[in-house]
C-alpha cells in the first residue's frame, strides 16, 4: 500500500468514526453534550464530552465508545476529552 493510500485510508476511518461518535455519544446515558473543538494537532479531529460531576457511568461509557470506535476504524484519530460539570 502506497503512503497516499495510507493516508486515503486513516482519513475515512477518521470520517467515518467522527460521524459514528458525534451520534453515539450524545446519545449515551448521562452524557449532557458533545462539542467539537480545536484540536491539538490541525490532523486529529477532538471532542469534548461533557457529564454531571461525579457521573463514572456516564465517563465510562464514553470511553468504552472511543475504545469500540478504534475497533471498527482502526485507522482513525480523534482527539476525546471528558469534562465533569455541576
Amino acid at each position: 500500500m502506497s503512503l497516499q493510500q495510507e493516508l486515503s485510508a486513516d482519513q475515512t476511518d477518521t470520517e467515518q468514526a467522527i460521524g459514528v461518535f458525534g451520534e453515539r455519544a450524545s446519545r449515551l446515558s448521562g452524557v449532557l453534550s458533545v462539542e467539537p473543538c480545536a484540536a491539538v494537532t490541525a490532523s486529529v479531529p477532538a471532542f469534548v464530552v461533557y457529564v454531571p460531576k461525579g457521573a463514572l457511568d456516564a465517563r465510562n461509557s464514553v470511553y468504552d465508545l472511543e475504545s469500540e470506535l478504534y475497533s471498527q476504524y482502526p485507522e482513525a484519530r480523534l482527539d476525546i476529552h471528558v469534562r465533569e460539570v455541576g
